[in-house]
């Protein structure tokens, strides 16, 4: 099961518009296309029936090893992080508290979309210390830390106006990094104790990844209910 940036490893948006549904569906086909990289088309909703809810916008795809490439990450991550707002907000911007949405799953073993709201914030914040970690202490070790287990954690139980704001906080560091980095400075490696060994490009391809995935998979779960 693909799930987050501590499992198995797997071979492998935008915020939106106006007058979106408080479950945000009708951002569901625009971040797909986005994510996917697919164009409009009449058949669109074919495409969309058939996605896999598990790996919903394919496997992670190494970078360009330029320093546009990172700029382009950064990017790419600031727009799935609007999205991810948009998608958890109602009309008037302000973060939901309850409904249908956030219990729903995108497929039956999968989390609830506001699991997976707390998951990405989670995730988002362990890739960005360990691209630090990495960068400033030789030979560096990943700590991985269990999913599942954080799941059940107090404070995963949070409204999800909390993992939103860890998201936001989290993503400023991420850009001003990616943005500010000497690009050769990502051919440092570190190793992960389920992974091996890797360097920073794999790094920083995977949570450009993981915002995008989980997003998708919220996406799907808020269709299915749409």
């Amino acid at each position: 099961m693909i799930r987050g940036t501590d499992s198995t490893p797997v071979r492998g948006p935008q915020s939106g518009g106006r007058g979106c549904r408080a479950d945000g569906t009708a951002e569901v086909g625009r971040v797909l296309r986005e994510a996917r990289g697919l164009r409009p088309a009449g058949r669109y909703a074919a495409r969309m029936m058939s996605l896999d809810p598990r790996a919903p916008i394919g496997p992670i795809r190494d970078l360009p090893r330029t320093p546009q490439s990172l700029t382009q990450v950064a990017g790419r991550m600031e727009d799935a992080v609007r999205a991810w707002r948009t998608l958890l907000s109602a009309p008037d911007g302000t973060p939901l508290t309850g409904g249908a949405l956030l219990a729903r799953r995108p497929h039956p073993q999968g989390w609830s979309v506001a699991q997976l709201a707390h998951h990405t914030a989670d995730a988002h914040v362990h890739g960005l210390n360990r691209l630090r970690y990495a960068l400033t202490t030789p030979g560096y070790v990943v700590q991985p830390f269990n999913q599942d287990a954080w799941l059940t954690l107090p404070d995963a139980a949070l409204p999800v106006s909390a993992a939103l704001a860890l998201l936001d906080a989290a993503n400023v560091r991420w850009a001003a990094l990616l943005r500010g980095l000497d690009a050769a400075r990502l051919d440092t490696h570190l190793t992960h104790p389920h992974e091996g060994e890797q360097d920073l490009w794999r790094l920083v391809a995977k949570h450009d990844w993981h915002l995008r995935h989980h997003l998708a998979q919220a996406q799907l779960a808020a269709q299915e209910g749409g």
